[in-house]
């Protein structure tokens, strides 16, 4: 049966929550941002002990700097994003290290979300075809490594 999941941190009144991932049954990522969705946004891991608890208090995730909202792996130690110059992804050793400098993993254009498969293997993203503008007819585009 669907189950609303409603975040425990107290959003101030010019703060706009969104962009919410589910990990798994025990972990959910999501961001919270000011007037506009490009700029001032903050990204948090909200967790609970097994899917019939409550989630706690939520935990800022130290992500690297990236202008557009992130994909965070199964294990939460990669977090993977697109922009119009590549497909991105950045690392950490533990929960509670800081991400690692991102680095390019694909030289496409994705001006959209980016899906990444439990297992790592495949990345959906939205963008352009090869070779046309950005932002022109975008298309879901699968990579299978």
């Amino acid at each position: 049966k669907p189950e609303r999941w409603q975040t425990t941190l107290k959003l101030a009144a010019d703060r706009k929550l969104g962009g919410a991932q589910f990990i798994d049954t025990k972990h959910v990522q999501f961001l919270t941002r000011g007037k506009s969705a490009k700029v001032d946004r903050e990204f948090f891991l909200e967790s609970r002990p097994d899917p019939a608890s409550p989630f706690g208090q939520p935990s800022l995730l130290k992500f690297a700097t990236a202008p557009v909202p992130q994909f965070l792996s199964a294990d939460r130690r990669r977090t993977y994003y697109g922009i119009p110059t590549g497909l991105f992804m950045a690392a950490r050793d533990s929960d509670s290290a800081p991400f690692g400098i991102p680095i390019k993993v694909m030289d496409v254009v994705a001006d959209g979300p980016v899906w990444v498969a439990p297992w790592e293997d495949i990345i959906v993203y939205c963008g352009p075809a090869p070779g046309t503008e950005t932002h022109s007819s975008r298309k879901l585009w699968m990579v299978q490594f």
